[in-house]
């Protein structure tokens, strides 16, 4: 979801939570928040090669905040590590209905 942009990203999660049957949960692996040495990476790479609109907001750590909008609760990151071009998170989003 980090090459889209944030109004595309906004409506795959809405699709998402209306595809889900009412026990279902949306799992995503992407970019997540981006700190130190990793938001440095994040930005020479991800960012130079996708540019920044599209991806900041992965840079920022909005995903979360973007499941909860479109009606997931809870969400939790299940997992995150650092790789050579930032810090890829694994959430798991419950639907909220």
């Amino acid at each position: 979801m980090h090459q889209v942009p944030l109004s595309e990203k906004q409506r795959i999660l809405s699709e998402a939570k209306r595809a889900l049957s009412p026990d279902g949960a949306f799992v995503v692996a992407d970019y997540g928040l981006q700190t130190g040495l990793m938001r440095l990476l994040f930005r020479i790479t991800v960012q130079a090669l996708d540019g920044v609109q599209n991806t900041q907001a992965n840079a920022d750590g909005a995903i979360p905040k973007l499941l909860g909008d479109a009606g997931f609760c809870p969400v939790e990151e299940i997992e995150k590590f650092n790789s050579v071009t930032g810090t890829i998170s694994i959430l798991r989003a419950q639907l909220n209905r």
